[in-house]
């Protein structure tokens, strides 16, 4: 049994898969780099939607730290002959990192921002949510400065196509008596044709 109102995609599932494919495969990716560029990096420690949302106490604290946003689509929504409409969603990826001067913090980023872009472009179906997802920009930039750290903050944009996230044949033809009740759909499993002969 299927829902009446078919999927419903929102940009928090959006967010969630990109996270989660993160969180998976950014060990692997941070490793290749750092053997491929003959330095040593620090796992990830924190996965977050905004620096506001990292654990209390010193943000440096929490560094190498990912922070992914997704501020809405990149483009009309494109519905197909089907009914089923695709769209496709920006979405925004900073690794945040601490070093002990600027110059060091903003190389440190941008090697953790090529593991995000190598990893997003390979594993771009997002463990199958997604069609494909496009790297379309990059920008490394110092985020913070004092006596003992440097802060600095590599961010990347990404386009992330996702199919049939909403069906405009979708829907119960009727306002249901309770609302709250699933509205599904059966699946026809066997069909008795009668046949005359002619």
């Amino acid at each position: 049994m299927t829902s009446a109102y078919g999927l419903i995609v929102t940009g928090d599932d959006v967010e969630a898969a990109v996270r989660a494919t993160l969180m998976s495969w950014m060990a692997a990716y941070t490793y290749e780099v750092a053997r491929q560029k003959t330095v040593t990096l620090p796992p990830v420690r924190v996965y977050a939607q905004s620096l506001q949302t990292l654990p209390s106490g010193e943000v440096a604290d929490e560094l190498p730290a990912v922070i992914v946003v997704s501020p809405g689509l990149n483009g009309p929504p494109m519905e197909r002959g089907s009914g089923q409409v695709d769209a496709v969603w920006a979405v925004g990826v900073g690794v945040v990192v601490a070093a002990k001067t600027s110059d060091d913090a903003q190389r440190l980023a941008k090697l953790y921002g090529a593991a995000v872009r190598s990893l997003l472009v390979q594993k771009g179906s997002l463990g199958g949510f997604a069609t494909s997802t496009t790297w379309t920009d990059e920008e490394t930039t110092p985020y913070a400065f004092d006596a003992t750290k440097a802060v600095a903050q590599c961010v990347l944009m990404f386009e992330v196509y996702v199919s049939g996230v909403v069906s405009r044949f979708g829907g119960p033809a009727t306002p249901p008596v309770d609302p709250t009740a699933p509205a599904t759909v059966g699946t026809v499993t066997t069909v008795h044709t009668p046949v005359t002969k002619l």
